[in-house]
């Protein structure tokens, strides 16, 4: 018969539905090693924290990751709104000849700017918070399996050179 060399790693038992979950480790090689397994809940540095709340949701935090998503798209949508009554505030000025409602005009639209450059200094603020939160927070615990890794280095040979990347896995 077949005989596979595993190891457990991981039981969740759910009593009340009656189910078991188990996570197994084989060997791709059964004369090899297992690789080495680490349970952590820290994640190692992404490009998703440029994106705001994509960090968040990949770390298992989906209510913060929504609440950033939502935050920075009122922000910009804030902008979007008080920049475009800016505008149109301004355009009035123009076509009304009544002086005082020039007057009142220019006032409205120096509070739309007031107003979108406040949402432009909150979306900024969600933003680097999303940034900071996406670099320190921990996340939900997983497995790390092996040794992963990520090389960039330069090279050059007689006809070219230039910059190599590795992802070992």
């Amino acid at each position: 018969g077949l005989t596979i060399a595993a190891q457990q790693l991981l039981e969740y038992i759910d009593y009340e539905k009656e189910v078991g979950y188990f996570l197994f480790q084989t060997l791709k090689n059964p004369t090899a090693q297992y690789e080495k397994v680490e349970y952590t809940n820290r994640y190692p540095f992404s490009a998703r924290v440029f994106v705001p709340g994509m960090a968040q949701l990949h770390k298992g935090s989906a209510a913060k990751g929504i609440a950033f998503i939502a935050g920075e798209a009122a922000m910009v949508g804030g902008i979007v709104a008080f920049e475009s009554m800016r505008t149109s505030y301004l355009s009035k000025i123009d076509a009304t000849p009544s002086p005082s409602l020039q007057k009142q005009y220019a006032a409205d639209a120096d509070n739309m700017k007031n107003l979108r450059n406040g949402f432009i200094a909150g979306a900024a603020a969600v933003y680097v918070w999303n940034v900071i939160d996406g670099i320190a927070a921990k996340g939900k615990k997983h497995i790390l399996v092996g040794e992963n890794s990520l090389r960039i280095a330069p090279y050059a040979t007689p006809y070219e050179n230039g910059i190599s990347l590795s992802l070992n896995f």
